[in-house]
């Protein structure tokens, strides 16, 4: 399986176009598509937050420093945080690390 990645920048944006998606659905005319997706996002929701909290709750029972290490990442925190297992203050700006490459791999051309 090929290795997916995405910069917290693109999180970021992710997390606004899923904020704006879920408030255009509020406007949604057809009351049945409207009840459909809201039940898929809502099962969705339960599976999701329900297995997160007892690997959140286990992890923070047996290494507490791991927790505090995990929810300095901007985007396990903001996971965490749709969960409601982190506190949630707004989506914050993302700044993408700068790229690092260790001396022992830099080579001259």
């Amino acid at each position: 399986m090929e290795k997916i990645y995405y910069s917290d920048k693109e999180c970021e944006d992710m997390l606004r176009t899923l904020g704006e998606l879920t408030e255009k659905l509020h406007s949604i005319e057809d009351e049945e598509i409207k009840s459909q997706i809201t039940s898929l996002m809502e099962h969705f929701d339960v599976i999701h937050r329900e297995g997160l909290s007892r690997l959140w709750k286990i992890v923070k029972a047996k290494n507490p420093e791991l927790c505090d290490q995990l929810n300095k990442d901007y985007t396990i925190h903001h996971l965490l945080a749709l969960y409601d297992l982190e506190t949630f203050d707004g989506i914050e700006k993302a700044t993408d690390p700068v790229a690092f490459i260790p001396e022992n791999e830099v080579k001259i051309l």
